[in-house]
Protein backbone atom coordinates (compact mmCIF):
# COMPACT_ATOMS: atom_id res chain seq x y z
CA UNK A 1 0.00 0.00 0.00
CA UNK A 2 1.13 3.67 -1.12
CA UNK A 3 1.27 6.10 2.01
CA UNK A 4 0.00 9.57 1.58
CA UNK A 5 1.77 12.11 1.68
CA UNK A 6 1.71 15.02 3.43
CA UNK A 7 2.18 18.64 2.19
CA UNK A 8 4.77 20.59 3.89
CA UNK A 9 2.96 24.04 2.99
CA UNK A 10 -0.46 23.22 3.38
CA UNK A 11 -2.45 22.88 6.20
CA UNK A 12 -6.21 21.50 6.34
CA UNK A 13 -8.25 23.53 8.67
CA UNK A 14 -11.91 22.63 10.50
CA UNK A 15 -13.37 24.68 12.80
CA UNK A 16 -15.51 22.44 15.31
CA UNK A 17 -17.83 22.28 18.49
CA UNK A 18 -19.78 25.98 16.27
CA UNK A 19 -22.55 26.16 13.94
CA UNK A 20 -20.02 29.26 12.85
CA UNK A 21 -18.68 29.47 9.08
CA UNK A 22 -15.21 29.63 8.61
CA UNK A 23 -14.68 31.91 5.41
CA UNK A 24 -11.70 32.32 3.13
CA UNK A 25 -11.19 35.89 4.47
CA UNK A 26 -11.07 34.51 7.95
CA UNK A 27 -8.33 32.20 7.01
CA UNK A 28 -6.42 34.87 5.68
CA UNK A 29 -6.71 37.30 8.44
CA UNK A 30 -5.80 34.81 10.63
CA UNK A 31 -3.16 32.87 9.30
CA UNK A 32 -1.40 35.84 7.22
CA UNK A 33 0.56 36.72 9.98
CA UNK A 34 2.60 33.79 10.16
CA UNK A 35 4.08 34.32 6.18
CA UNK A 36 2.81 35.24 2.81
CA UNK A 37 -0.20 32.94 1.77
CA UNK A 38 0.28 31.36 -1.54
CA UNK A 39 -4.06 30.17 -1.19
CA UNK A 40 -7.01 29.17 0.71
CA UNK A 41 -9.64 26.75 -0.45
CA UNK A 42 -12.89 24.99 0.50
CA UNK A 43 -12.91 21.64 1.12
CA UNK A 44 -16.01 19.80 1.87
CA UNK A 45 -18.10 21.26 4.59
CA UNK A 46 -18.65 25.09 5.14
CA UNK A 47 -16.18 24.83 8.34
CA UNK A 48 -13.21 23.22 6.39
CA UNK A 49 -10.70 24.86 4.38
CA UNK A 50 -6.92 24.07 3.23
CA UNK A 51 -4.54 27.46 3.13
CA UNK A 52 -1.01 26.91 1.58
CA UNK A 53 1.79 28.99 2.45
CA UNK A 54 4.81 29.87 -0.07
CA UNK A 55 7.06 28.88 2.66
CA UNK A 56 6.42 25.59 4.63
CA UNK A 57 8.42 26.75 7.82
CA UNK A 58 5.49 29.43 7.63
CA UNK A 59 3.13 26.39 7.79
CA UNK A 60 4.69 24.50 10.48
CA UNK A 61 4.91 27.78 12.59
CA UNK A 62 1.15 28.62 11.97
CA UNK A 63 0.24 24.63 12.37
CA UNK A 64 2.00 24.84 15.62
CA UNK A 65 1.02 27.80 17.13
CA UNK A 66 -2.83 27.96 15.92
CA UNK A 67 -3.77 24.30 17.08
CA UNK A 68 -6.75 24.45 19.20
CA UNK A 69 -7.02 28.05 18.51
CA UNK A 70 -10.52 29.10 19.97
CA UNK A 71 -12.13 31.41 17.33
CA UNK A 72 -15.98 31.95 16.50
CA UNK A 73 -17.18 30.24 19.61
CA UNK A 74 -15.05 26.61 18.46
CA UNK A 75 -12.00 25.03 18.22
CA UNK A 76 -9.58 25.02 15.04
CA UNK A 77 -8.36 21.60 14.31
CA UNK A 78 -5.13 21.66 12.30
CA UNK A 79 -3.44 19.07 10.28
CA UNK A 80 -0.87 19.08 7.60
CA UNK A 81 -3.55 18.70 4.51
CA UNK A 82 -2.33 15.50 2.03
CA UNK A 83 -1.07 15.39 -1.65
CA UNK A 84 -4.03 14.84 -4.11
CA UNK A 85 -3.61 11.11 -5.82
CA UNK A 86 -2.75 11.81 -9.39
CA UNK A 87 -3.96 8.23 -10.02
CA UNK A 88 -7.03 8.19 -7.43
CA UNK A 89 -10.52 9.58 -8.19
CA UNK A 90 -11.73 9.17 -4.52
CA UNK A 91 -12.47 12.44 -3.30
CA UNK A 92 -11.87 11.21 0.40
CA UNK A 93 -8.49 10.74 -0.62
CA UNK A 94 -7.56 13.97 -1.49
CA UNK A 95 -6.30 17.13 0.24
CA UNK A 96 -8.25 16.06 3.15
CA UNK A 97 -6.48 15.88 6.86
CA UNK A 98 -3.21 14.59 7.09
CA UNK A 99 -0.77 12.43 9.84
CA UNK A 100 -0.37 14.42 12.88
CA UNK A 101 3.48 15.31 12.71
CA UNK A 102 4.06 16.75 15.81
CA UNK A 103 6.67 14.00 16.18
CA UNK A 104 8.82 15.26 13.55
CA UNK A 105 7.89 19.41 14.30
CA UNK A 106 9.65 18.21 17.25
CA UNK A 107 12.33 16.82 15.43
CA UNK A 108 12.46 19.83 13.33
CA UNK A 109 12.46 22.20 15.97
CA UNK A 110 15.22 20.40 17.80
CA UNK A 111 17.40 20.22 14.84
CA UNK A 112 16.70 24.10 14.59
CA UNK A 113 17.59 24.83 18.40
CA UNK A 114 21.14 22.71 17.34
CA UNK A 115 22.49 25.34 14.43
Amino acid sequence: AEAKKHLDDSIFITLTNTDGELTTDDVRQLFSPFGEIKGVRQWAKKDQKIVQFYDSRDCDNALEKMEGYSFKGGVLELKYALAHRANNDDKSQRGGPGPDRRRDRDRDRDRDRDR
